[in-house]
């Protein structure tokens, strides 16, 4: 039985980098669980919709070129993605 989930990713990620992958990476195994998932981005998290910032992640979290950029394009392909009116950030 598949259930819904709403994940907040409000963690900065230059401040804690591996928190925020930590919080995608939980967002995207409920989507492969089989659950429903709606991902809204607070305002420092909103980082992570920079196509730019998002490849440079997978740097500072130590992981394989492209990493952070698949576990996100599972993310907005298969749950409701949201993010916060008062930040800034050019969708990916």
């Amino acid at each position: 039985m598949s259930k819904t989930f709403f994940v907040m990713i409000s963690t900065d990620p230059d401040v804690d980098p591996v928190k925020s992958l930590v919080a995608l990476a939980c967002a995207t195994q409920a989507i492969s669980d089989g659950h429903n998932v709606n991902a809204f981005f607070a305002p420092n998290a909103v980082k992570l919709l920079q196509a730019d910032y998002l490849k440079a992640l997978d740097d500072r979290v130590s992981q394989s070129a492209g990493f952070c950029r698949e576990m996100f394009d599972k993310l907005t392909e298969q749950a409701s993605v949201y993010c916060s009116t008062m930040s800034q950030a050019e969708m990916v």
